[in-house]
């Protein structure tokens, strides 16, 4: 019997080694976004986190492995839930099969198999009571922790890039520098932080809780975040709908007081970061670091003396409720039929739909500061965030569509919304984890998740309706936070931050490690023995096939890393950084990243030494990267500049005509591709090569009308839709086709053309070619400008010659 109690201890002591590492990388790495991709080099900054966590799967496989092979283990429901939830990493393994990138579908299974590892461990941490009662606890101190480094960030205090961001005055981000994503946390802090206050016998307790609702729904308000406001009726009701009425009137009670008390000092706490925002905003535009400021200082103490004393109020009256009040509903309520805890719930609902005719109608809002009045009232499809989102849903349909049974592997999105996207955005998470699921791994996909959730969720729901007291207590954490993040990932992409999706799964695993029901087949021993040891095997296995892969990539990421602080050094030797880009190399000889620096670093050295032998290994790694990603953005622009250096410049042109094929949005591209066909049209016409002057004249014009085109969609975005990349028709694409134009004599057409590209300031040299072909297409059609003709001549002396020598062509 000793021996049993220290195997349990032993295992407990595990459990929260492995669950306290997992906050802890989370707490120091911006929620572990996995935000590592292939649209830009900077996102290998996301790596490692996702690779530390990853690595830590190893152990956890090993818990819960230990648990299958332990002689007591008897099949229950709960198998058959983790026996089942293999399924998905299976469909992201089946779907990298065919993967729109090696890179990113095999991070696609890894996240998938961590996800399922922790869905296995929480269906085993519901052995583990004191884990139970005390992981909510933990969790609000992890918390409480981000949200008071939020106001850190806020006050002056400490300096964390993107904890604030100027939008609208100022919002707040905290660590995961994404105020959505932050807005999640502080949801499930809310409705957590109340019911702890109630679950908690110790008064002292209740009141440390009590102190933190203010901070809690101050920040709330501080990340002005429309999807959290909108789906804030949606969780209240699904929330109200767990507990018995007394609870319920209590929930609603204190996030009354508690936002009228935030709302009270909200725009001094606000006016406070602004300040705050705009010293770090100047500071970065000098290419200064931004100066923090001790918590003393006299505004920053001002601020902390607000937030404190209005906490302390809360406390003092979630005193006062627990006290007083607490008892008289308990008397009052005890005997209240079940039934009785629907009224609230209904009634919210009903209230939620007033709620929202008010705010069309002004009946509400005007209580509310400006900002957040604004934020509130400004949601309509028109509305930039909401139009994005829209957009993104229904170019990820068109993808899906490409991939409809089992989807393009994990990153589909990232490798190809840029030839999907209706207009020009910037944007590599999809906002949507039903979305991303459905072009990720397709229906079945979307099938299989959807089921499991369902499943669990039901099951559970069912189990605490016929809970006793203290289980109900002990087990609602695991299905609020599971089911708070979950809807709002329905519009945003928390569950892509590794925190958000490892806290989901682990609770979807504990909610279904409350099916203790044995299965009711007749198996002998020896059958029972073989399934555990099955299972044990898969768990090793996994755990094993982590370790090895995540330990293989992040030698990698070191070595990268290593590469990287070379560079940075100012004598920076090519040799040392390519030692540490070719060892990467052959520990992964298809990772992207490793390919385009070791192309990029070549090119560079051929460069400075025009020694081929550099050009022809650059060729070489260009065209490895073109064949294990070809759509990684760096891989088109690498072999274009390597092909351009060769002397072929058809296959150059070719190879830049592809790249606008697949990000038909990028203006760069466009211009790049017109400048090639001017050069060899030129070059024609110089050769009297007529018939390859027609046509080269033909693609280009065919060129700056399918610019033209996408412009014109730019132009029709609704005005409150703010593009997060540029793309406009430029007058490289203007003076290539009215030049064309004015060669066949087409000067009306010629001057139609440049017309819009004429500029009040004409200091650039590409401006004045503009104004003097368009001035000679004038002057040809018997018309002039005078006043363009004098900035003109003003500008540049030499213009003038110009302009009479295309006259008189």
């Amino acid at each position: 019997m000793k021996k049993r109690n220290e195997a349990v201890s032993f295992m407990e002591w595990f459990a929260w080694a492995w669950i306290g590492v997992f906050l802890l990388i989370a707490l120091f790495n911006n929620g572990t976004f996995e935000g590592n991709g292939i649209f830009q080099l900077s996102q290998m900054q996301f790596e490692r986190p996702v690779l530390l966590t990853l690595l830590l799967m190893f152990f956890v496989a090993v818990w819960v492995a230990i648990h299958f092979l332990n002689k007591r283990f008897v099949l229950q429901h709960r198998t058959v839930y983790v026996a089942g939830a293999i399924l998905l990493p299976f469909i992201y393994l089946v779907s990298s099969i065919q993967g729109v990138s090696r890179y990113l579908s095999g991070y696609g299974v890894l996240i998938s198999l961590m996800l399922f590892i922790l869905f296995a461990a929480g269906a085993y941490l519901i052995d583990y009571k004191r884990i139970i009662q005390f992981l909510p606890v933990v969790f609000m101190i992890f918390g409480y922790l981000i949200v008071l480094y939020g106001f850190l960030n806020l006050f002056g205090n400490v300096y964390l890039l993107d904890s604030l961001s100027a939008q609208d005055g100022v919002r707040t981000t905290s660590i995961f520098q994404y105020a959505n994503a932050f807005a999640v946390l502080l949801l499930v802090m809310w409705v957590n932080a109340i019911i702890q206050i109630s679950q908690t016998s110790r008064m002292a307790m209740k009141i440390v809780h009590g102190l933190m609702i203010v901070p809690i729904l101050v920040s709330f308000l501080l990340t002005l975040s429309r999807g959290a406001l909108l789906i804030l009726p949606v969780i209240a009701i699904v929330a109200l709908f767990m507990f018995r009425l007394k609870q319920q009137i209590k929930i609603i009670l204190y996030s009354i007081v508690g936002m009228g008390l935030s709302l009270l000092i909200y725009t001094r706490l606000a006016d406070r970061g602004i300040d705050v925002m705009g010293q770090i905003t100047q500071a970065l535009g000098e290419g200064k670091q931004p100066r923090t400021v001790s918590i003393f200082a006299s505004g920053s103490l001002s601020s902390w003396g607000i937030l404190i004393g209005v906490s302390i109020v809360m406390a003092g009256l979630a005193f006062l409720i627990e006290r007083y009040v607490e008892p008289k509903l308990q008397a009052k309520l005890e005997t209240a039929a079940p039934s009785k805890g629907l009224i609230l719930p209904l009634a919210l609902v009903v209230i939620s739909v007033l709620g929202a005719i008010s705010i069309a109608t002004d009946l509400l809002t005007r209580f509310l500061p400006p900002v957040i009045r604004s934020r509130v009232e400004d949601v309509n499809f028109n509305t930039h965030s909401v139009y994005e989102r829209l957009t993104m849903y229904k170019d990820a349909l068109k993808i899906w569509k490409e991939y409809p049974i089992i989807g393009g592997g994990g990153g589909t999105w990232d490798a190809l919304y840029e030839s999907y996207q209706s207009y020009s955005y910037t944007s590599n998470q999809t906002h949507s984890f039903i979305v991303k699921y459905l072009i990720e791994v397709g229906a079945v996909g979307v099938a299989l998740h959807v089921t499991m959730f369902a499943m669990v969720i039901v099951a559970f729901v069912r189990f605490y309706r016929k809970a006793d007291e203290e289980n109900r207590n002990r087990l609602v954490f695991y299905f609020i936070t599971p089911v708070i993040i979950l809807l709002h990932a329905l519009i945003d992409f928390d569950m892509s931050y590794a925190f958000y999706g490892g806290i989901v799964f682990l609770c979807l695993g504990v909610m279904a490690g409350t099916q203790l029901q044995e299965i009711g087949l007749k198996w002998d021993k020896q059958k029972q023995n073989k399934i555990r040891y099955i299972g044990g095997a898969v768990l090793g296995i996994v755990g094993v096939v982590m370790l090895i892969v995540t330990s293989m990539k992040l030698y990698v990421f070191n070595q990268f890393d290593q590469a990287t602080q070379e560079t940075r050094r100012s004598e920076a030797s090519f040799q040392v950084i390519e030692s540490h880009l070719k060892q990467a190399h052959a520990t992964d000889k298809k990772h992207p990243v490793m390919l385009a620096q070791l192309a990029t670093w070549n090119y560079k050295a051929y460069e400075q030494t025009q020694d081929k032998q550099y050009l022809d290994k650059a060729v070489s790694y260009a065209s490895q990267l073109q064949k294990a990603e070809p759509h990684y953005r760096t891989a088109s622009e690498i072999e274009y500049v390597t092909q351009k250096a060769l002397g072929n410049k058809e296959q150059a042109l070719a190879i830049m005509e592809e790249a606008v094929n697949q990000r038909p949005f990028t203006q760069s591209y466009f211009e790049q591709v017109l400048m090639d066909l001017s050069s060899e049209w030129n070059a024609a016409n110089q050769a009297n090569h007529s018939t390859e002057s027609d046509k080269l004249a033909k693609q280009i014009m065919d060129c700056y009308e399918r610019m033209k085109k996408q412009d014109q969609v730019m132009k029709d975005l609704p005005d409150t839709v703010i593009p997060s990349k540029a793309f406009e028709l430029s007058n490289t694409a203007r003076l290539a086709a009215g030049k064309v134009q004015f060669a066949q004599r087409q000067y009306t057409k010629a001057a139609e053309i440049l017309q819009t590209g004429v500029k009040t300031d004409l200091t650039a040299a590409q401006d004045q070619e503009v104004a003097a072909y368009y001035l000679a297409s004038l002057r040809k059609e018997g018309k002039d400008d005078l006043d363009l003709y004098k900035a003109l001549i003003q500008a540049d002396a030499t213009m003038e010659q110009k302009v009479d020598q295309l006259t008189s062509s």
